[in-house]
C-alpha cells in the first residue's frame, strides 16, 4: 500500500511492491538491453542531464547504467502498467549502482517533473536517501515517487 507524506509543501509518495510486482521487475531487469547509440543520442540532445557524467555529481565511482526503451519492450510495459505513465512519457531507464562510499550530491531534476526510484537492493551499510536535506526510510522493494523539478534529491 502507498502513502503520501508531506514535509513544508514538498510532496513525495513511497508504496510497497508486492512480491510478484518485485520479482517481475528484478527479472526483467536482469537481462535488459543497452540503448543504441541512436537511442543514447537521442537521450543526450532531449535532457543532456541524464547521460553525461558530470550531470551526476558523481563521489566515489558511482556510475548510471542507462536501458534501452525500444529494446526493452517488455521492461516498458511493466513500467508503464506500474507508473500508469504511457511510453511516450518516460524519458530514461537507468540503474544506478552506489559502490562502498560513493554518493550523489543533492540535486533536481531540470527536465523530470515525475520520477519513479525503485529500490531493487538494500544496502549492506549506510544507503540514506534524502528529500528536501530530510532522511527518507526507503526499503528494498519500495517505490518512491516524487517531482524531481521541484523537490531536492
Amino acid at each position: 500500500m502507498g502513502f503520501t507524506k508531506t514535509f513544508n509543501d514538498m510532496m513525495y509518495k513511497l508504496s510497497t511492491l508486492d512480491d510478484s510486482e518485485f520479482e517481475e521487475l528484478k527479472s526483467l531487469l536482469s537481462k535488459v538491453e543497452l540503448p543504441t547509440y541512436e537511442e543514447y543520442r537521442h537521450y543526450e540532445k532531449a535532457d543532456p542531464n541524464v547521460v553525461t557524467q558530470e550531470a551526476w555529481s558523481l563521489i566515489g565511482g558511482l556510475k548510471p547504467q542507462s536501458i534501452s526503451i525500444e529494446n526493452n519492450p517488455e521492461l516498458t510495459i511493466w513500467i508503464e502498467n506500474y507508473t500508469k505513465r504511457s511510453r511516450e512519457t518516460i524519458g530514461s531507464i537507468h540503474i544506478m549502482d552506489y559502490p562502498l562510499n560513493s554518493s550523489l550530491k543533492p540535486h533536481y531534476d531540470p527536465k523530470s517533473k515525475t520520477t519513479f526510484a525503485f529500490l531493487l537492493t538494500a544496502p549492506e551499510e549506510g544507503g540514506r536517501t534524502t528529500m528536501e536535506g530530510r532522511i527518507l526510510d526507503f526499503k528494498e522493494g519500495q517505490v518512491l515517487e516524487y517531482n524531481g523539478t521541484k523537490v531536492l534529491h
